[in-house]
């Protein structure tokens, strides 16, 4: 398995919001099942679709906080038990044509490591991202605009 981690030296490498969006970008991690498997942490823009492989079931992503500092997924990505997960996903997954497509299957225990995984994910970030230490997009609510019924 490779871990990619070049994007993540940044405090926010996560965080993309176009200057016309009230929301930044969805960021998430991502396993590519293929080949030899590839773990990263990215951005995905919002008007463009999902890649093939991942609409085939040939990846496995987890969405995460898009402000969440690169050291956090670093470390997570340095996790031993998080590396147990990918791996045992990795050894779980079946490339099968289904006539179309090459699709990914997994068994049992790699549904089962996407769910310990995405617990481990999601303890680390509650952690790192305690409440009231800035301002998550979730918690910003927009006033409604006032119109006068004339």
């Amino acid at each position: 398995m490779h871990v990619h981690t070049d994007n993540l030296n940044e405090t926010s490498p996560l965080y993309m919001k176009y200057p016309d969006k009230f929301l930044p970008e969805p960021a998430y991690v991502e396993l590519d099942c293929r080949e030899d498997g590839t773990l990263s942490a990215e951005w995905f823009p919002r008007h463009s679709g999902f890649p093939a492989y991942y609409f085939n079931k040939l990846a496995v992503r987890w969405y995460v906080d898009a402000e969440t500092e690169g050291a956090v997924i670093q470390e997570m990505f340095s996790t031993a038990d998080f590396l147990a997960c990918c791996q045992r996903i990795l050894n779980g997954v079946d490339e099968l044509w289904d006539g179309r497509n090459i699709v990914g299957t997994y068994s049992d225990d790699a549904n089962k490591a996407i769910d310990d995984a995405e617990a481990i994910i999601s303890s680390l970030m509650s952690i790192a991202q305690k409440p009231g230490t800035r301002k998550r997009a979730s918690a910003i609510r927009r006033r409604p605009s006032r119109v006068a019924n004339w």
